[in-house]
């Protein structure tokens, strides 16, 4: 990621997030959207990544044809991770990186997973939940006691 000032790298990952955000909302399948990680918490740096949990009710087509990364910047880069549950897409585009985190709908849903409380208890802002179900996996997963 290149330098930048505070406000042109958080001016750069607002407009991106908007721009992932509204083009969920019209995604055929799509569940729920969240933020998570340094964004999340309000504490990112010129080095943060944009991390980004999309819950659909058919993640493995967005992981099969990753030519939607596109319609958000020209990435130099295209890589996937698994994470179990979760399968990560990081995509760098010339003015910041984004993880994209795809999973279905079991992501929000109980029994709790150990990784999704790390990741909840790390910092998650809610940013489109229509039915609300990440929104409920959230508050169950605050009203306990993390693990260990």
């Amino acid at each position: 990621m290149s330098a930048a000032s505070p406000e042109s790298f958080e001016r750069v990952a607002r407009r991106m997030i908007e721009a992932v955000i509204e083009w969920w909302k019209g995604y055929p399948g799509a569940i729920a959207a969240a933020l998570v990680g340094s964004y999340a918490r309000g504490n990112p740096s010129a080095n943060s990544d944009i991390d980004l949990i999309l819950l659909s009710e058919n993640p493995k087509l967005l992981l099969e044809e990753t030519s939607w990364v596109r319609q958000f910047g020209s990435p130099s880069s295209v890589s996937s991770e698994d994470w179990g549950d979760v399968t990560s897409v990081r995509v760098r585009y010339p003015d910041c990186e984004v993880e994209f985190g795809l999973a279905g709908a079991a992501w929000a849903s109980d029994p709790a997973d150990p990784g999704v409380g790390r990741v909840v208890r790390q910092g998650i802002r809610i940013l489109h939940d229509p039915e609300g179900i990440l929104g409920a996996r959230v508050e169950r997963i605050l009203a306990t006691p993390p693990e260990g």
